[in-house]
C-alpha cells in the first residue's frame, strides 16, 4: 500500500512547491501554481506584461501572517464586509419608490435599486468567502481573496450608488425646494472630502494593492493618486509602493510565503 502511495504521488511531482505542504514536496497542481504566480506578483512592482491582480491584492498583505492567523484575520474581513454591506442595503433600500414618474424621480429609483441589488451580491460573495477559507495554506486564502475581491468592489460600487441615490432622491422629494438644493450641495462637498480623505490616507500611505488595479481604476481615481503622491512627496505611485514592498519584506516572513516568493521551484 505504501508503494502504490509513493507511485501515485510521484506521478503527480511537478516543479511547483504547493504552500500547503512542506517546502521539499514539489506538486504540479495548478492551484498551487496560480496562487504561487498571482502571490509572487502582488510582492512585486515590476508589473510588465502581467494581467492586474484587481481588488483581490487589498487583501494580499494576510499572507505575511503566520499560517495559524491567516484564516482568523480573513474571517474578521469578510464579517465586516457582510456587515457593512447589510447595513447599506437597508439604507438604500429606503430609497428605491417605485410610484415616481418624473425623470429625476426615476433616476433616483434605478440608481438605488442598482445599489440594493450589488450590495446583495456582494453580501453572498462574502459569506461565500468567507466559508472557503478553512485551512492557512496559501491556495485556500489566495481563493478566499479572489471571492472577496469581488465583494468589496461590488460593496464600493454599491456605497456610491447609495449615496447619490440618497441626493437625487432628496432633489425629488423637495420637489424644487432650496433644501433639496442644499442637501445636493452638502452631498457634492462630503464625496469630494471622501476622495480628498482616501487620497491623503490609503493612496497615500498603503499604495501597494493600488499599483496591482486595471487601468479603469487609474483613470477613474487619477487624481486622488496625484494628491497622495503630493502629499507624500513622490513623483508616482510605484515609487511609492516600493517603499511599502521593502518594509513589508524587512519583517519575519512565514515559509510557505518565502518558497513560493523564492520561485516555488527550490528544494529545501
Amino acid at each position: 500500500a505504501h508503494s502504490m502511495f509513493s507511485a501515485v504521488r510521484s506521478e503527480s511531482m511537478g516543479n511547483r512547491v504547493s504552500p500547503g505542504l512542506a517546502p521539499s514536496t514539489p506538486t504540479s497542481n495548478i492551484m498551487d501554481v496560480m496562487a504561487c504566480d498571482d502571490i509572487r506578483q502582488f510582492f512585486s512592482t515590476d508589473l510588465s506584461g502581467k494581467a492586474p491582480l484587481g481588488f483581490a491584492a487589498f487583501f494580499f498583505d494576510i499572507f505575511l501572517l503566520p499560517p495559524e492567523r491567516r484564516p482568523q484575520r480573513f474571517w474578521v474581513c469578510g464579517e465586516v464586509m457582510v456587515v457593512s454591506g447589510g447595513l447599506l442595503l437597508f439604507f438604500a433600500s429606503t430609497l428605491v419608490d417605485y410610484q415616481v414618474t418624473d425623470n429625476l424621480g426615476i433616476a433616483a429609483t434605478s440608481v438605488a435599486s442598482l445599489s440594493v441589488l450589488m450590495l446583495v451580491v456582494s453580501i453572498i460573495f462574502s459569506t461565500v468567502a468567507v466559508s472557503a477559507v478553512s485551512t492557512p495554506d496559501l491556495a485556500s486564502v489566495y481563493a478566499g481573496c479572489k471571492m472577496a475581491g469581488w465583494a468589496l468592489f461590488l460593496i464600493n460600487v454599491g456605497t456610491i450608488c447609495s449615496f447619490v441615490a440618497f441626493v437625487l432622491s432628496g432633489l425629488v422629494k423637495a420637489n424644487g425646494a432650496l433644501i433639496g438644493w442644499i442637501v445636493c450641495g452638502m452631498g457634492v462637498a462630503l464625496f469630494a472630502t471622501m476622495n480628498i480623505f482616501f487620497g491623503v490616507t490609503h493612496m497615500a500611505l498603503l499604495p501597494l494593492p493600488h499599483i496591482h488595479q486595471q487601468g479603469w481604476y487609474h483613470q477613474s481615481f487619477a487624481p486622488n493618486i496625484a494628491l497622495g503622491n503630493y502629499i507624500m512627496g513622490r513623483k508616482s505611485l510605484r515609487e511609492g509602493a516600493d517603499v511599502q514592498l521593502t518594509k513589508m519584506l524587512a519583517g519575519p516572513i512565514p515559509e510557505d510565503l518565502r518558497v513560493a516568493l523564492d520561485g516555488g521551484s527550490k528544494e529545501v
